[in-house]
């Protein structure tokens, strides 16, 4: 069921009107996830956990460097999403509250994730790229014949 925002009148949830006084009903979307400021919150506190933090300690207790890094790109990846979402529900209601925090969460999000995206494949790809270095550093000091 709808609530009108008018009159508080309980509405089918596929109104777009309200039964009692005729004030145009949110839609479904819009009400899951209410005003946009707490989406641009979301994506900034996502951001932020991204941001080494947690993603060290949850690395350190279990010691794994692989949820530190899965735990970093995670976290960007919901800071990404939720700060786009918020910046859409943003110009589309023409407010300007919040957009500041999702900018912030899209930016830290995004770069945590990609440092930790490059981060192991410098783990990966090291090793590799390393032999693969002396094997040519052997080739140019033996003699040619």
């Amino acid at each position: 069921m709808k609530l009108c925002p008018n009159c508080q009148t309980e509405n089918l949830d596929v109104a777009w009107k309200c039964k009692s006084c005729g004030a145009e009903l949110p839609s479904s979307e819009e009400q899951d996830f209410g005003n946009p400021y707490g989406l641009a919150k979301t994506s900034l506190i996502f951001g932020c956990l991204a941001a080494l933090v947690v993603p060290a300690i949850l690395g350190s207790l279990l010691n794994s460097p692989m949820v530190m890094y899965i735990s970093m790109v995670s976290f960007g990846i919901v800071a990404v999403v939720t700060g786009v979402k918020a910046l859409s529900r943003i110009k589309k209601r023409q407010e300007k509250k919040g957009k500041g925090m999702a900018i912030a969460g899209i930016v830290l999000g995004g770069l945590f994730a990609i440092l930790a995206l490059c981060s192991f494949a410098g783990i990966v790809l090291g090793p590799m790229l390393q032999e693969q270095f002396y094997e040519i550093q052997r080739g140019l000091s033996t003699p040619a014949p």
